[in-house]
């Protein structure tokens, strides 16, 4: 059922339903007795053509009366028509009682030649008449009594239409009504129970009762925005601080493990386990190194960046210089694609370092994990778009794992690293209105393409 919020909100709808039908019913109404006025002139103006085609074979004006009897009643709506001379005196009428002229006629029919008018329940239709080089004026009147009944009888059937028409629209908007509160209610409850259950407060106090109308999913929503904001807000914050905090009693520690493992009187027991303690040091303060990175890349509320012009080329160059050299035996080949005459579309707004740090993860990925000696770098430009593909042929990542191959920390079955390598990089280049994704290739290569704008 509905709640409060609910009903006012089925009785301002409906409300203004009924209101719309009874315009439209009150519309048609009126188009019906316009319409029915509009037919019962034109009868009379063809009753008035009989008569007066009749009337203009008289052989006299004695005679007019004569015909005008014979031939006025033949209809199933009694008509009154007289005839007038030029002083609007009646010298022929199909009724002996009734001869009303109305005032306006005299004006009308000596100026336009004709007269139409209907009075109260009355039509009245006018006219010149010429007979034998004779004028006249003819006056023909009527109650349209039929159209009246037709009215009367369509009267009702048009309010029980009307009122059909509403409620039936009654009904489909307290169903539709109903099942928003439901899907608005289960909302609302996802939200509470996700605010308790991640963030650790209610949206509302725990008395109260959970409201169901549609304005407060939005706050709700809004809230829980706000409120996840601020928790990731926190949780950067803290790794930033930590991340930093460790950077320096790390560095200390593996200088000092550096300088133990170079003292010549060290045990071979001694080197072996000084040489691990500094190998796991380093892991450590590579991990520590890159949740700082990846914590700076992801504030929010960093807007003091400066964006300059970069070459990507020169910059994947020198990333791949780098990992040439560390690993000699590697054969990194670079192709060029499709490129422009002009040099600057290999340019974009970016900054240089994180840059690097993207292509050099990339680069990283390919030599570690590909299964021969051989490395593929292809760059190309379309659409004023630089694309850049690191292809290796290393084992193929299963589809059910590439949709998580950009989360942190997470790392599949044939990984040795800490996981944030490409979660660092998809967010560089995402900073940077680019996008990445993965793909095998028909030879079943591992390709990794960046798009930057």
């Amino acid at each position: 059922m509905l709640n409060r919020a609910g009903w006012r909100k089925f009785a301002l709808i409906n409300g203004a339903t009924l209101f719309v039908c009874l315009l439209i019913g009150f519309c048609y109404y009126s188009w019906l007795q316009v319409a029915r006025e509009k037919a019962f002139f034109d009868f009379l103006e063809k009753k008035s053509s009989l008569i007066l085609l009749h009337i203009k074979r008289s052989e006299s004006v004695a005679q007019l009366e004569k015909d005008l009897n014979a031939v006025a009643n033949f209809s199933a709506v009694p008509v009154r028509m007289m005839i007038l001379n030029d002083e609007l005196k009646v010298i022929s009428s199909t009724s002996k009682e009734h001869h009303y002229i109305p005032g306006d006629y005299r004006i009308a029919v000596f100026e336009t030649g004709k007269y139409k008018e209907k009075k109260e329940e009355e039509s009245f239709l006018g006219g010149v008449l010429k007979v034998n080089n004779d004028t006249f004026y003819w006056l023909i009147s009527g109650n349209d009594t039929i159209g009246k009944k037709i009215l009367r009888e369509v009267l009702p059937s048009g309010v029980l239409f009307v009122f059909f028409l509403w409620l039936t629209f009654a009904w489909l908007s307290f169903f539709l009504l109903r099942q928003q509160a439901k899907v608005t209610t289960h909302i609302n409850s996802t939200l509470i129970q996700f605010s308790k259950n991640k963030l650790g407060e209610n949206l509302i106090d725990s008395g109260a009762d959970i409201p169901m109308e549609t304005e407060f999913t939005g706050e709700a929503i809004n809230t829980v925005i706000k409120r996840v904001e601020t928790w990731q807000q926190s949780q950067r914050n803290f790794i930033h601080f930590a991340s930093h905090e460790l950077r320096t009693p790390l560095t200390i520690m593996i200088a000092q493990a550096e300088l133990a493992a170079a003292e010549p009187e060290n045990s071979p027991s001694q080197k072996n386990f000084l040489k691990k303690q500094l190998q796991e040091l380093r892991i450590l303060s590579g991990f520590t190194e890159s949740l700082l990175l990846l914590s700076n890349v992801e504030k929010a509320d960093d807007r003091n960046r400066s964006f300059v012009p970069v070459r990507v080329d020169d910059l994947l160059f020198r990333a791949i210089g780098f990992y040439q050299n560390l690993y000699p035996d590697k054969k990194i080949d670079v192709q060029f694609g499709m490129l422009p005459e002009d040099e600057n579309a290999l340019t974009i707004q970016g900054l240089e370092n994180l840059l690097i740090t993207a292509f050099s993860n990339l680069m990283a990925n390919a030599v570690q994990y590909g299964a021969s000696e051989k490395v593929l770098v292809k760059i190309s430009c379309s659409n004023k778009q630089v694309i850049l593909e690191f292809i290796n042929d290393g084992q193929v990542i299963p589809e059910s794992e590439r949709n998580m191959l950009f989360t942190p920390f997470y790392r599949s079955a044939n990984t040795k690293g800490l996981g944030l390598g490409l979660s660092l990089t998809k967010n560089i280049v995402l900073m940077h209105k680019g996008n990445i994704q993965y793909h095998s290739d028909t030879d079943q290569l591992n390709v990794f393409t960046v798009v930057l704008k």
